[in-house]
């Protein structure tokens, strides 16, 4: 096998997961609004929920086409520290789901109504909504004493569409991963700073879509400034300045003495040929945490001797690992 052969084996397993956007939901109330509403803690952000059950179903009005995301949680009995729940949606068409969920006991969920109570993780799932205006009813059978609690949201279809399926894109080598909570999901970033940067190793013409979160600690105030600088080699590709306010709805999946910023967004042209792009901020004194996508078409993108000598097993493993 050649080197440049090699050399794109080595980036295609720093490529994973789908592409999910920060910004992509809308928070949506059900019919009747005030009806089983319940507020939880979670992680100290308050967040307004709606209890489901046998006898009290909750049901959302939707105008599609467009994607309609649930997220659930269930209390849990005093010594379970596991439990799964079923979950019946219909729609006003006579389509219906009988899921289920099995969830864990988590400490950073709490009901400030019920202190006892014992709340498990979040699952979510995600329903495609046919054009016109539809309405789901969910309803949580043999729930019992358990309560099982629902959010509701909609694809945001006034955001703007990066116009073609994304891949997330894994920096080279072992960077430092943080996990942080938008809305409950869980996304992984890439910490840089104090003279550490990332290394993105990728095959063009493409473009690297990018998203900088500037880490806040005890001592800054307000608004703050911070910068993204994209390195080749010796060569400075850009520069990109950022004002960053705290973020009201990220936050750390584990208990950090920082608090995150609100995402920024740069985007790297890359020309034809192979590149390795070094990611950091040049700020003193700060860290930046990072996720990138890339476009899935990219993932084919090959040298010319890849092409003569491999293109066959190559994309193979490209849709392999793409999905």
């Amino acid at each position: 096998m050649s080197k440049p052969i090699i050399g794109i084996l080595a980036l295609a397993f720093g490529i994973f997961a789908t592409a999910r956007s920060d910004a992509a939901w809308l928070s949506v109330a059900p019919i009747g609004n005030g009806r089983n509403a319940e507020t939880l803690k979670v992680k100290e952000n308050s967040l307004s929920y709606w209890r489901l059950g046998d006898k009290t179903p909750v049901q959302v009005m939707v105008t599609g086409p467009t994607s309609l995301k649930v997220i659930t949680r269930s209390s849990l009995d005093k010594k379970s520290s596991h439990r799964t729940y079923g979950l019946n949606v219909s729609r006003e068409d006579g389509k219906k789901y009988r899921l289920s969920r099995t969830t864990r006991y988590i400490k950073s969920v709490t009901n400030p109504k019920n202190a006892a109570e014992r709340i498990g993780e979040s699952r979510s799932i995600t329903f495609k909504v046919p054009a016109g205006e539809h309405t789901y009813t969910f309803i949580a059978p043999k729930s019992g004493k358990n309560t099982v609690y629902a959010r509701f949201f909609v694809a945001n279809g006034t955001a703007k569409s990066p116009g073609e399926p994304l891949v997330s894109f894994k920096p080279v080598g072992t960077p430092e991963e943080v996990a942080i909570l938008i809305k409950e999901e869980e996304y992984h970033y890439y910490r840089a700073g104090g003279g550490n940067g990332l290394e993105l190793d990728v095959i063009g013409p493409t473009r690297i879509n990018g998203l900088a979160r500037l880490e806040f600690d005890h001592t800054m105030r307000g608004e703050k400034t911070f910068r993204v600088q994209v390195k080749e080699g010796a060569q400075l590709v850009q520069t990109t300045p950022f004002k960053s306010k705290p973020s009201a709805a990220a936050s750390y999946k584990e208990k950090s003495v920082k608090v995150l910023s609100r995402g920024h967004s740069f985007k790297i042209d890359v020309p034809a040929g192979r590149h390795r792009y070094h990611i950091s901020t040049p700020d003193p004194g700060v860290t930046v945490l990072f996720r990138f996508y890339i476009p899935r078409k990219s993932l084919g993108n090959e040298l010319p001797e890849a092409k003569r000598n491999g293109s066959a097993l190559l994309q193979g493993l490209f849709k392999t690992k793409a999905g």
